[in-house]
């Protein structure tokens, strides 16, 4: 969401004749009142459950095309279709059963004011007392990622690195604005951020900054104008996390709250990252984000004499204090505004630069986050975000009423205290070991548990071993009994712990194995892949299997797909050193074809099917169910299905009040069975059932449909009670019925002109057991398939096949009399084969065609009409 809020812009022209530097005079990242969030993108977030896939397929569903994505909390950044709003989109994603969040991207801004630049003492240091916190810690080893508009840290293209930053350490940081890897700053307030914490010190030039021998991760969020999205900085934080920042500054915010800022936060938070926020310029007490949530250390603003700011933000969520300057005073008496004094270039001229005083809550955060890696780096590099807390509040000087208020929170930070908070502790040296007993050759996995944050380890493992990682793995060779020592070190000292006779290794046995496994599953259709499980035991070294249909296997754990019917015996042979063993097991896997059920109507009829209401009839080579009834049904003569795989065309006609086609399952009698309903006027794809005579839909999906267009649909109902609907290959909508439903299967309509043909039904579900992913390939048939089109024909038709797996295949075809008039044949990969018979040379009449596939084989009947 974009935000802008008014920021003050404060200029104040100083005279500088004393100073032989040519100072420039301008604002840097001034934003005015505007958008409160993007008009033409949102954020969405789905729930963890739902695939890559199926987000897709939603958020093509309403139109909207993704920017993003951030993986680390998953949130997605998505463009909204024209015509839309940002409060529609919004409320259509909400409504999603998929979906966890959907917000505006709002769009935060930097807490800042700039003025006239000029070289002076940084009194905002001394009022800290900096001179005698230097003496205890520096910030080395530290990185700092400073979350704004980047910062003048290089020579690249039209930018320069400050002088004042030469000798700053930096590591790789990225810009969110420009997709790059080049946050070089284009507003002038990063930089000066930047120095404030870490201006390069005891150079002989300029400033200086609190912690001086940290690392600087430079990260850019925000644009030229100071301004930048919730997604930016999202993506902004979870980056610093990932690449081993310890401490985030954020001198920006919005006035508006969001899931995936605060999910941002809490990922940076629960991976050990302390981060200072900026309170914000608003000058009243209405909270400011992402300095609002609890994870973050909320800075307000003070001025020389230790009193609050006019523009500074204030209330609950504030924590601490620190100097930001205000520059309608000189209340330390040297001539000059008392703004916070640091270098940068003047927001447009990017090799220019100068030393400006700014004044703002953005220039108070960046104190904190200085003086919060000076904490890190004197506990030895590590230090949780609740002890840094702990320790900045712990010691800050109280100001204003005694204890914490809204102003000051707990006071102003002292950074001498909280570093005398920490005690200069040696670690305490401790470790574990999994496993600590075994055969050779046994691998230990090694955890150090020391306190008091050391920095480097050593470790011996008792066979001459040795390493420096932290948590180490080594393997033992050979039998024995092995005492193991780490010493951990920091700053302050070492410690070890030695463990006598802690890792137990002994000789593998010398007996040969004893060959035994498992297969999972061990009866299904074609193609079937069964896992195979070693269980041996007595430590074998090689495998040998034979699955029974002339396949082998040497791995320890194979898998085998058997692609024909029968009954197999699997054998495994196990050995080691001392011997072998093998273990058959006789008719052990039973693979069978399914035989699928169909029904063209091309005989004119529809022969066994029963439980008819309405008025059906199929003269016309397909079932036409065509009436003023509602709930009119009728049911096949297949038998009763507890899972199956329902495929037909459908089309819907016009000439009745509703264009409704139904795909019937689940049916016990009238009043109770479940159906999919194809809806050609609502444009809607509805998951229902009847029960005790009332209708109930649990679950629907828009769907574009046309009158009188015929439709291949797909209802698959698995075991687990899940549904799931395709059109075409394109999967609709799924839902999860709290129990499967077994019965008859059929069609249906409600008041309506309905055509079914080409029905066919088999038991066999997907391998996910119903859930069917969507996917740009459209997938392969679960049984044999056959069909063509159109039927009847004249005097061309294409005869089309499904393979489930790769096969030689003879399609032959006969008339009436079963005389053979053509025939076509070849070698196919698996999926749609298809070929054309041209039957000019035919009379009009009933002609089968057969088609065989390895051990499959399917019949179906066409019409020739010339």
């Amino acid at each position: 969401m974009r935000i802008f809020v008014t920021l003050i812009l404060l200029l104040a022209l100083i005279s500088l004749g004393a100073f032989a530097e040519d100072f420039k005079v301008g604002p840097s990242c001034v934003t005015s009142m505007g958008q409160e969030y993007t008009p033409s993108e949102i954020i969405v977030k789905f729930k963890s459950n739902v695939t890559a896939m199926k987000a897709s397929s939603a958020i093509s569903d309403l139109g909207a095309t993704l920017i993003s994505s951030n993986e680390a909390i998953g949130f997605h950044e998505l463009a909204i279709p024209a015509g839309k709003t940002v409060d529609e989109m919004v409320a259509a994603f909400s409504a999603r059963p998929d979906v966890e969040y959907a917000e505006p991207n709002y769009i935060a801004h930097a807490f800042m004011t700039p003025n006239d630049p000029y070289y002076s003492y940084q009194w905002h240091f001394p009022l800290i007392g900096m001179s005698t916190a230097w003496d205890l810690s520096t910030g080395t080893g530290v990185v700092v990622a400073v979350i704004d508009c980047g910062v003048a840290y290089e020579n690249y293209g039209v930018y320069y690195q400050a002088p004042d930053l030469a000798g700053t350490n930096f590591v790789a940081g990225y810009d969110f604005v420009n997709n790059d890897t080049h946050p070089d700053d284009d507003c002038a307030h990063g930089t000066h951020v930047t120095g404030t914490i870490a201006q390069t010190t005891n150079n002989s030039l300029g400033v200086a900054g609190i912690a001086f021998n940290c690392s600087i991760m430079p990260v850019k969020v925000l644009d030229a104008s100071g301004n930048g999205t919730y997604t930016a900085i999202a993506n902004g934080i979870t980056f610093a996390a990932d690449n081993g920042a310890k401490v985030i500054n954020m001198s920006l915010g919005g006035a508006s709250g969001s899931s995936t800022l605060q999910n941002a936060v809490i990922y940076a938070y629960n991976k050990g990252v302390t981060i200072v926020c900026a309170a914000g310029n608003a000058g009243s007490s209405t909270p400011q984000y992402p300095a609002a949530y609890t994870q973050c250390i909320s800075v307000s603003a003070v001025r020389y004499d230790r009193t609050y700011t006019y523009y500074t933000s204030y209330g609950s969520t504030i924590d601490i204090c620190a100097p930001g300057g205000d520059l309608n005073v000189d209340q330390n008496g040297d001539g000059y505004v008392d703004g916070v004094l640091q270098q940068t270039h003047d927001g447009t001229n990017y090799g220019t630069f100068g030393y400006y005083f700014y004044e703002g809550t953005s220039m108070a955060c960046p104190h904190v986050a200085g003086v919060a890696a000076l904490l890190i780096a004197k506990a030895g590099g590590s230090m949780t975000p609740d002890a840094v807390r702990a320790a900045l509040q712990n010691t800050a000087t109280d100001l204003g009423a005694t204890g914490w208020d809204q102003y000051y929170g707990y006071g102003l930070v002292n950074p001498t205290a909280a570093l005398n908070s920490i005690a200069n502790n040696p670690p305490v040296a401790a470790f574990t070991g999994t496993p600590t007993s075994g055969t050779y050759p046994l691998t230990v996995a090694f955890t150090d548990q020391s306190t008091n944050s050391p920095t480097s380890w050593s470790w011996t493992f008792g066979d001459g071993g040795s390493s420096t990682l932290k948590n180490p793995s080594h393997t033992y060779t050979a039998a024995g009994t092995y005492t193991v020592t780490l010493t951990a070190t920091n700053a302050y000292g070492s410690d070890s712990e030695t463990k006598t006779g802690y890792i137990t290794v002994s000789a593998p046995p010398t007996n040969p194995p004893v060959a035994a496994f498992t297969g999972t599953p061990t009866s299904g259709t074609v193609p079937l892949t069964v896992a195979f499980t070693d269980q041996s035991t007595n430590a074998p070294t090689s495998w040998s299997w034979t699955f029974g249909d002339g396949g082998t296997s040497t791995l320890q754990n194979p898998s085998h797909t058997y692609t024909t019917e029968g009954t197999f015996t699997v054998s495994l042979t196990a050995t080691n050193a001392y011997g072998s063993n093998t273990l058959t097991k006789t008719n052990y896997i039973t693979a069978s074809v399914v035989t699928q059920q169909c029904d063209d109507f091309n005989d004119g009829n529809y022969t066994g099917w029963g439980n008819a209401t309405g008025t059906w009839s199929a003269s016309s080579y397909y079932l036409k169910g065509n009436s003023t009834t509602a709930n009119a049904k009728l049911t096949s003569p297949f038998g009763t299905y507890t899972t199956a795989t329902i495929t037909s065309d459908i089309r819907m006609n016009t000439g009745r009040t509703q264009r409704k086609a139904r795909i019937i399952f689940g049916y016990a009698d009238a009043n109770n069975y479940r159906y999919v309903e194809f809806d050609d006027v609502s444009n809607r794809v509805n998951i229902c059932e009847r029960i005790s005579g009332r209708n109930y839909t649990r679950a629907y999906a828009s769907r574009t449909f046309s009158s009188a267009t015929w439709y291949a649909v797909t209802v698959i109902a698995a075991s687990d009670g899940t549904v799931t609907v395709k059109v075409a290959t394109t999967t609709v909508k799924s839902y999860k019925f709290s129990a499967v439903k077994s019965g008859l299967v059929g069609v249906g309509y409600n008041t309506s002109n309905s055509d079914f043909d080409n029905y066919c039904v088999t038991s066999v579900v997907g391998a996910s057991d119903g859930w069917v992913e969507m996917d740009e390939n459209p997938a392969l048939p679960e049984g044999f398939q056959l069909r063509n089109y159109p039927n009847p024909f004249n005097p061309v038709t294409t005869i089309e096949m499904n393979l489930p797996q790769a096969s030689t295949w003879t399609i032959s075809i006969y008339n009436i009399t079963g005389q053979k008039v053509a025939e076509y044949s070849g070698y196919s990969e698996s999926g749609v084969t298809t070929v054309n018979w041209d039957a000019k040379g035919n009379a009009s009449g009933i002609y089968f065609y057969k088609a065989t596939a390895g051990s499959l084989t399917a019949t179906r009947k066409m019409v020739l009409l010339k």
